[in-house]
């Protein structure tokens, strides 16, 4: 599970890093959805080649909460947990 904390009282945006390995050349979304499902952000849509990636969520606009992370390839999905705390 990843927390992310953001510190309000100074208003700075923390930027939480979301790592995700891809096996092999797709398509790639990345999308943070609330617990009910609704989808709250879109942080990748596009075609990928093998790899690493790194991708900084800003969820400042976000209550907080439980979210889940989804990475859904052309053949894989894969969800995670994610905890925000203000």
């Amino acid at each position: 599970m990843t927390v992310s904390r953001l510190d309000t009282k100074s208003r700075s945006v923390a930027l939480t890093p979301l790592e995700t390995y891809i096996l092999e050349n797709s398509k790639s979304k990345r999308i943070a959805t609330s617990l009910l499902g609704t989808e709250v952000a879109i942080l990748v849509n596009e075609e990928k080649v093998a790899g690493s990636y790194t991708v900084n969520f800003d969820a400042s606009e976000l209550a907080s909460g439980t979210y889940i992370y989804k990475l859904i390839t052309n053949d894989f999905i894969q969800l995670k947990k994610m905890l925000l705390i203000r």
